[in-house]
């Protein structure tokens, strides 16, 4: 008997119903807070400007989450020129293997950093590797 396959994947997810783009609220539901940064990131963020998205993921983890003293786990805002400085110095058509994707923050940044690098990301979180997808996707 045939199994079903699963479905590739297939673009967006819909998070209509996690709550208006960019509020902080009391996140206790799992991934919540993940999923209101792929919210905020899909309606605050220019579609095609890996800058712009990442600019909007500092932006919703300094504004939104901190004023619920909440954080995200990415090389943002200071350690951001460190990890520009290092990648950079990678050599031309480098490729770059990234352990622990989470949103997808840190890869944009190493591909707006090293233009013409093949990168690779991996997580093991299943969820965390579908809303990178959705944001990488969006950049």
């Amino acid at each position: 008997m045939l199994q079903p396959q699963p479905r590739p994947y297939a673009g967006r997810m819909p998070v209509r119903s996690l709550g208006a783009a960019g509020s902080a609220g009391s996140a206790t539901a799992p991934y919540s807070k993940e999923l209101r940064l792929l919210l905020h990131v899909l309606h605050t963020a220019t579609a095609g400007s890996p800058s712009s998205v990442c600019e909007n993921i500092e932006g919703f983890g300094s504004h939104l989450l901190g004023q619920s003293r909440s954080w995200l786990k990415l090389a943002g805002g200071n350690k951001a020129p460190i990890l520009t400085c290092a990648s950079q110095a990678a050599p031309p058509q480098t490729s770059v293997l990234e352990v622990g994707t989470y949103c997808g923050y840190s890869s944009l940044r190493l591909a707006l950093a090293v233009p013409g690098a093949k990168i690779a990301t991996a997580d093991v979180d299943p969820a965390h590797v579908l809303i990178a997808r959705n944001v990488l996707a969006f950049a």
